[in-house]
């Protein structure tokens, strides 16, 4: 994994930052936050971003220990308690937010009570009031991201009620940021193997509030990543200036019945962005795509988030019984009366089927043939993401298999010229999302290639493909 350091010198060009990390952060780019009267605080764009301008480098307020949550989850798990990794981690971090309000950090108190409101909290004669739901601007930003402000920001302090667990789980479930790259089962699984050994994980669960501005879209404009507890944050599509920054709270590939269902049960709103309506307006115009694919068995197991996060499906199918699937949803996304637009869409829906028939695929004795197969539908699977979740976590594991595949095929192949074109083009395309998501990378082709190296690693097993135990993402 790459260093803290050694992040951090991919995001600027030399010169762009002083060497000291701790001057640095927090950096606030050209964002701010503003009102709007349906979507309440919102991030928005000073001026035109280019994809993979930096719009933030921020640190937790507050933060869950890896540490003390490795071992409270070992205590509860040696007890037989049954409490997943997640809940263990709100409790650790509702620990943290007591203990930190209880000794007066007054720049971290103010930036959560900047939540005061959004979880229901009401108005009292008990509050020291200046901050309030519709505070915006500089000194706003200042207040989230623990900055003195020249002018001393008075804060909503309902000091008793946002102390009580409930109001603190609550600023939790709808505002902190859990892992990256890996999700809590995977956590769990990697936690069960090493009992005793060292954590493979740097961060669990963590409280950031100028990041708990951005406002969900199924469709995102914006990219995170960690270096070790520091967010840091990218454009991942050109931004008009005044636009919304927007990312999606869920995983990239959850279908339009299924985020409806998660985020107004999770997040308590209901969905009406570009993708949503689209898609919507899709299975409005013919009802077979509800039909022939959410009525399918096998698919919805597949599709089920549950079960796509734990262990690999690929196994349990055999790729001949996967094909034929494979075969319905082309047939579907091929009719005439679909944009091309929301054929992406839907396809980035039906990623988890996606990723289990390559795993399937890969299984095959190798077999040239079946490559440039999984090549061709991972390719259209790319070009969706690309439009969707640009540089996501999902996208960078597309792309790299594409380029193993295309490297594997080069080797073995006759016409060298023609498979050494794909090769280029395939590079260029794993560059440029890595660029995305991780920033400019400066003018050293060496950062990219560190890069590219450390979300392989992370990505993959060493051996290669994930496949059957722990699944290719």
């Amino acid at each position: 994994m790459l260093s803290h350091n050694c992040m951090y010198s991919l995001l600027f060009h030399e010169g762009d930052v002083d060497e000291t990390v701790n001057d640095f952060i927090p950096f606030v780019g050209p964002v701010k936050v503003e009102q709007d009267a349906k979507r309440g605080r919102r991030l928005v764009a000073t001026r035109s971003i280019e994809p993979g301008e930096c719009l933030f480098v921020i640190e937790p307020t507050v933060s869950a220990p890896v540490d003390k949550v490795y071992e409270l989850w070992c205590t509860k798990a040696a007890r037989g308690c049954r409490r997943t990794l997640e809940e263990v981690s709100e409790d650790m971090l509702v620990e943290e937010m007591k203990h930190l309000l209880l000794n007066g950090n007054m720049k971290s108190e103010r930036a959560i009570y900047s939540f005061a409101l959004q979880v229901g909290l009401p108005e009292t004669d008990d509050m020291i009031y200046n901050l309030s739901l519709n505070a915006t601007g500089n000194d706003f930003i200042n207040t989230l991201v623990g900055k003195e402000t020249v002018k001393p920001c008075q804060v909503y302090l309902p000091v008793d009620k946002i102390k009580e667990e409930k109001h603190l789980l609550s600023i939790i479930r709808r505002n902190a940021f859990g892992p990256d790259f890996h999700n809590y089962s995977n956590m769990e699984g990697t936690w069960n193997d090493t009992m005793d050994g060292p954590r493979p994980y740097r961060r669990v669960l963590g409280l950031y509030p100028l990041a708990a501005m951005i406002n969900h879209g199924c469709t995102s404009n914006a990219v995170k990543v960690f270096a070790g507890e520091t967010m840091i944050v990218h454009a991942s599509t050109m931004i008009s200036q005044g636009s919304e920054i927007t990312w999606s709270y869920l995983p990239s590939g959850v279908t339009l019945a299924q985020r409806s269902k998660l985020i107004e049960t999770k997040f308590g709103f209901k969905c009406n962005c570009d993708r949503c309506k689209d898609e919507k307006f899709a299975y409005d115009i013919d009802e077979s795509l509800t039909r022939n694919l959410e009525s399918n068995t096998l698919l919805s197991k597949l599709n089920d988030s549950k079960l796509s996060a734990s262990s690999s499906t690929s196994a349990l199918y055999s790729i001949s019984e996967l094909d034929v699937l494979k075969v319905k949803i082309e047939n579907v996304l091929s009719n005439d009366k679909l944009s091309h637009q929301v054929r992406r869409y839907l396809r980035v829906g039906y990623l988890p089927f996606y990723i289990t028939y390559f795993n399937a695929a890969l299984q095959e004795t190798e077999n040239p043939t079946l490559y440039e197969q999984v090549v061709a539908v991972a390719t259209q699977v790319h070009f969706a993401l690309v439009s969707c979740n640009n540089g996501s976590t999902e996208h960078l594991s597309i792309l790299h298999l594409i380029y193993d595949l295309v490297v594997t095929m080069h080797s073995t192949s006759t016409d060298q010229d023609k498979t050494i074109i794909k090769v280029r083009f395939w590079t260029e395309q794993l560059k440029r999302a890595h660029m995305i998501r991780y920033g400019e990378l400066g003018k050293s082709l060496e950062y990219v290639r560190d890069v590219m190296k450390h979300t392989k690693i992370v990505l993959r097993q060493p051996k290669g493909f994930r496949m059957v135990k722990t699944k290719f993402i």
